[in-house]
């Protein structure tokens, strides 16, 4: 079966606008898109777009039928995206094809990738750092010259200039503007060629105020041996100046809000260290420190106290890349009871070391005996330059599994000199001294218990003063006694001549 047919007569207004060029679902891949139609000869074309699944057109240009009722129109392709364009033609009273909007052209644009595009930040981003990296396309090693507008100043202006590279991308890292909205732009050119990019808006809100601003080591009023000093603190990211004594030392560059650097005392005195940053017309200063450069030699740390392998060793400072000497006063037994016991201890040289790159050294000193050692440390020892250290006084004893008694001087004269009784222990012990004369009197009595004084591990010292029965006692023989109880009992003697 067949339906009734009808008759239309179409009456083609050839005046109405078309766009002829390119064809519908077109993938255009370029820098620029030619639209090219006909209309009425010499008449006013519209061009309009629209996004999909949008009822709303925006009117993107205009431009002008040739006598033939040619037209073209060229606009840059700034992104990807698919699209609708029609066009309109400028309405004229009785025309009813001035009326008409054209056919519909569905078209697929991919941006070039030397088209003139900024593609960081994006558009309608806020800036919330310091610095702000601003990044495109363009042609070829092309000079891009990248513009700034805002409110309060709406002409566009150069901020910076960069160039392109091989692959067409650029990019310029700048210091945020003040917080503001600001629209962004480029030009890029060559000889022969010049383009414009898209427009951006952006606003910038970085809290710079807000940042903190410090300098955490060292601390302040601290006193340093080294020429060369770490300082490290807090601080927004972006150019660091540091300053020493108020005068601009050196430019750091900080990243994550952190920062250290090394600076150079350049002399022996006390120095003023501070920080500080900018941002636009703001400018923000860290703490203050104080910090002390005396490299005069010290002794910093020892070994134990107790000889174990017959060294003492010994670690201190100075300055960088010196020799040290180090000197002793030996005040033992062994010296006391040498051939002068009465001349008292001499100092003398034991050694010299060379300090490192950060002014540290340190050095083993061979020690024979238990006693009291006195130490110094010299720069340019014996020259008139010469710098000494405080004297360090170090009470050292022999490690032994004994117990041990000594005494000096011997013999031992009650009228010039007191009596020293030396004696060590292996652990602590219960310990009575005596000193007997050879018919088993006692003049002397001394006790003391374990673990506490006189009777811990280690050496001990007692002096007499020869003092018995309200006077000295008299020259001969004598006995002296020492006897420990606990885990050790034992006895050890010595004997003691007394002469006037």
């Amino acid at each position: 079966y067949f339906s009734n047919q009808i008759q239309i007569n179409f009456n083609v207004n050839t005046n109405a606008p078309t766009i002829e060029y390119p064809t519908e679902g077109t993938i255009i891949q370029s820098e620029k898109l030619s639209l090219r139609g006909t209309s009425k000869a010499n008449t006013k074309v519209f061009i309009f777009e629209s996004a999909p699944s949008s009822n709303s057109s925006i009117l993107i240009g205009s431009t002008t039928s040739n006598g033939l009722g040619q037209w073209s129109f060229t606009l840059p392709i700034k992104t990807t995206k698919s699209t609708y364009f029609h066009v309109r033609t400028e309405e004229v009273a009785g025309e009813i094809s001035s009326g008409l909007p054209s056919n519909e052209l569905k078209l697929n644009l991919q941006r070039s990738p030397f088209a003139s595009f900024i593609e960081t930040p994006k558009n309608f981003e806020t800036i919330q750092t310091k610095h702000l990296q601003i990044s495109g396309t363009g042609t070829k090693n092309a000079v891009v010259k990248i513009l700034k507008a805002s409110n309060t100043n709406p002409v566009f202006q150069v901020i910076e200039t960069t160039t392109t590279n091989e692959n067409g991308k650029w990019s310029k890292i700048i210091t945020s503007p003040t917080n503001d909205n600001y629209l962004l732009a480029a030009i890029v050119s060559t000889n022969n060629y010049k383009s414009t990019s898209n427009i951006i808006s952006i606003q910038t809100n970085y809290a710079f105020s807000q940042k903190a601003l410090s300098i955490d080591q060292p601390k302040t009023n601290s006193t340093t041996h080294k020429k060369r000093i770490k300082v490290q603190g807090k601080a927004p990211n972006g150019i660091l100046n540091i300053h020493l004594d108020d005068q601009f030392n050196k430019a750091i560059t900080v990243t994550q809000n952190l920062w250290n650097t090394f600076i150079e005392l350049p002399n022996e005195s006390t120095f003023k260290v501070q920080a500080s940053s900018s941002h636009n017309t703001l400018i923000k200063f860290s703490n203050i420190i104080k910090i002390t450069r005396n490299s005069k030699p010290k002794i910093t740390e020892t070994s134990e106290k107790l000889i174990k392998n017959k060294t003492f060793k010994l670690k201190g400072t100075g300055k960088e890349g010196i020799i040290l000497t180090i000197t002793i006063k030996e005040n033992s037994f062994n010296y006391l009871t040498g051939i002068n016991p009465m001349a008292g201890a001499q100092e003398k040289v034991v050694g010299q070391v060379l300090t490192d790159i950060d002014g540290n050294w340190e050095i083993e000193i061979p020690i024979q005996s238990s006693g009291t050692y006195i130490f110094k440390v010299y720069e340019s020892y014996n020259n008139v330059a010469e710098v000494t250290s405080e004297t360090y006084t170090y009470d050292l004893a022999m490690a032994s599994n004994e117990v041990n008694l000594n005494i000096a001087p011997n013999p031992f004269n009650p009228t010039k000199s007191s009596l020293k009784i030396q004696y060590e222990l292996p652990e602590p012990l219960n310990v009575d001294i005596k000193i007997y004369t050879l018919t088993g009197e006692i003049v002397y009595s001394k006790s003391f218990i374990s673990n506490e004084i006189g009777g811990t591990s280690g050496r001990h010292i007692i002096e007499w003063n020869g003092q018995y029965d309200n006077g000295f006692i008299f020259p001969g023989l004598y006995v002296v006694l020492l006897q420990t109880s606990g885990n050790q009992n034992e006895l050890k003697t010595k004997r003691l001549g007394v002469k006037w």
